[in-house]
């Protein structure tokens, strides 16, 4: 009985659902931001990049519609360049959440990060990628039928957690045919951008709200990229790459940090090298 469902599952094909799903502005900022770490001889004797106090230190950076930078027409879409050890990835830890900073502050839609009083409101939660997805081990459904679970809670209906797996498959450019398909199917580049598009539902899934109407609101997304395409070919970082333009487009916030610039620069918005844990440059693209 099981394995006649999944095939039916497998089998399925998309239809455009009626439901509109309407994407709101979303904005992240650090200010005046701070991370530190306790250094130790065998840090200092055995680490492969420079070990100093201070892993970032007063970073004061805005992303999204809403506190858009003054020498940029956009910064949806932002790149982090620096060498290694120069806190790419401790300010992607920061602003995900997972590591509180000593000092400053990290704040969505007016709403502080790590405060305790941090009002309710439909806000994405920031989600942090470090990998292409391990696409050989997801369950025998499709792929639109994967997004969708992962987009489905007990707030919305499974119409609407349809609807936003489509929005955020189609925005990717996903076609129907790798719609319909096995995760497991997907070519590098496609298993690359169905990670995202989990990481898009997974950051919407606790603000969405269905209007009586039928209407679907929810925040854009915020999609963090720690190196992940860095050791890929040229290839499949130009799908990934205008994937990612046309998501940021639609209002998502993207920032990658990256030691291979080439592969995303002709579709970022903007560019930020960090040195020694500081701004060194913060240009538009």
């Amino acid at each position: 009985m099981f394995e006649s469902y999944y095939k039916h599952l497998h089998s399925v094909r998309v239809e455009i659902p009626q439901k509109k799903v309407r994407l709101l502005p979303s904005e992240i900022k650090c200010i005046d931001l701070t991370q530190s770490y306790s250094i130790t001889l065998l840090n200092k004797l055995f680490s492969s990049v420079p070990k100093r106090e201070y892993a970032i230190q007063n970073i004061t950076l805005s992303f999204g519609q809403q506190g858009i930078d003054p020498i940029s027409s956009t910064n949806n879409f932002c790149l982090l360049v620096g060498r290694s050890g120069c806190g790419k990835s401790t300010l992607l830890r920061v602003l995900s959440g997972s590591e509180e900073p000593v000092s400053g502050s990290v704040i969505l839609n007016d709403n502080q990060l790590y405060s305790l009083e941090r009002r309710f409101e439909k806000l994405a939660t920031p989600i942090r990628l470090d990998k292409k997805p391990d696409c050989l081990n997801k369950k025998k459904i499709t792929v639109l039928k994967f997004i969708e679970e992962e987009a489905y809670s007990d707030l919305i209906t499974v119409e609407a957690s349809r609807a936003i797996a489509i929005k955020f498959a189609t925005l990717l450019s996903l076609s129907e045919e790798e719609m319909n398909g096995n995760p497991s199917s997907l070519s590098p580049s496609a298993q690359y951008i169905f990670g995202i598009a989990c990481a898009c539902v997974q950051s919407t899934a606790e603000a969405v709200y269905e209007k009586d109407d039928g209407e679907i609101e929810l925040p854009c997304p915020i999609v963090l990229l720690d190196e992940m395409l860095d050791f890929e070919t040229s290839i499949v970082a130009t799908r990934v790459g205008k994937s990612l333009r046309e998501l940021s487009r639609a209002g998502a916030i993207i920032i990658s940090a990256t030691h291979r610039p080439q592969h995303l620069k002709r579709f970022a918005d903007r560019m930020i090298t960090l040195s020694s844990g500081k701004v060194l440059i913060n240009e538009p693209l």
